[in-house]
């Protein structure tokens, strides 16, 4: 009898130890991969239209944007804070590329997803920054920027669904929260 109750004592430890491992695995691809989402979170929000309008808010007040329709000139802070903003995103991708090696097997496919939605991202504002610059200036260089842009707003677009798609999957796999749903 005892031996008996020894027997099953020992099966379900041994069963537990060989368990373990697994469940430890999934609990540590989980937490790896809420850490990336939640830092390519922080930088959508950094490089997002919110942030960009913020930009635009704070430079062309009601007085700002009458002179800029007399003059069709932009504030040149504005443009110095556009540039900024742009070279920043330009560092993000850099950054998040040599980032790309590190992450996991796993999680690569939504890093990568991210950067080439960001590198679309770059485009876009690009196209956008040249859009209102023409513009400002003919009615032809306006009509072009604005078949540009239309286009790189697309792309972005895409980008983003290929991205979030991703995410969507690793999200319903592992049963954690989605930060881009």
């Amino acid at each position: 009898m005892v031996s008996i109750f020894v027997v099953i004592f020992l099966t379900v430890i041994g069963g537990l130890l060989f368990m373990k491992p697994k469940s430890i695995a999934i609990h540590n691809e989980k937490q790896l991969f809420i850490n990336m989402q939640q830092q390519l979170w922080e930088s959508y929000k950094t490089f997002s239209i919110r942030s960009q309008n913020d930009i635009f808010e704070k430079h062309l007040t009601r007085e700002v944007r009458e002179q800029v329709v007399e003059t069709k000139q932009l504030p040149e802070a504005l443009i110095e804070e556009i540039r900024q903003f742009h070279e920043a995103l330009q560092r993000e991708i850099t950054n998040l590329k040599e980032q790309a090696p590190h992450q996991s097997a796993q999680n690569k496919e939504c890093w990568q997803n991210f950067i080439v939605y960001l590198e679309a991202r770059y485009i876009f504002l690009n196209k956008e920054w040249a859009y209102m610059r023409a513009i400002l200036q003919s009615d032809e260089q306006a009509l072009e920027a604005t078949q540009l842009y239309r286009q790189a707003r697309e792309k972005q677009n895409q980008q983003y669904r290929t991205f979030e798609m991703s995410v969507a999957q690793r999200v319903k796999k592992l049963k954690c929260r989605n930060l881009f749903a």
